[in-house]
């Protein structure tokens, strides 16, 4: 599918951007990151050459870099980089990888789901049926009872 006209100027924009340029190559190296974003800048810090450094758009601290990745989010996934957030015990965690890595972790996701819901179903069974066989032999238990009178 051809990209729009506004989504290749985002992309564009995005490329220039040198937190995206790193972000590309944290999600190339590990695959997948979850970290703060204060763990963020300093990884994002020690992976880049100083000149990025100094370039204004370059955060210095994590309110900006959580600010940044909220803003490049949208672009990145343009360039096949996924970077989501969570809160976790009221952190917000931000959550960057690969698209085909996300892509696998969907899928894996969902068939685990459906996997989950199927065990549900069959206890659910286990359970209504062995109502059913506790049911029957009260019944029988009842009919032993009266014969037995």
């Amino acid at each position: 599918m051809p990209l729009t006209r506004r989504q290749r100027q985002q992309k564009a924009e995005v490329e220039a951007h040198p937190v995206a340029w790193c972000l590309r190559e944290i999600a190339r190296e590990h695959g997948s990151v979850e970290e703060s974003s204060t763990q963020f800048l300093q990884l994002l810090n020690d992976c880049t050459p100083d000149h990025l450094k100094q370039s204004r758009a370059w955060p210095t601290t994590a309110n900006q870099t959580g600010v940044l990745f909220g803003e490049l989010s949208e672009g990145l996934k343009l360039l096949g980089i996924v970077l989501n957030f969570r809160r976790s015990n009221g952190v917000r965690l931000w959550h960057c990888e690969t698209a085909e890595i996300a892509t696998q972790r969907r899928h894996f996701d969902t068939h685990c789901n459906e996997h989950r819901a199927a065990k549900i179903a069959r206890e659910r069974e286990d359970k209504t049926l062995l109502k059913q066989i506790r049911a029957h032999h009260r019944v029988l238990d009842l009919q032993r009872e009266r014969k037995t009178r």
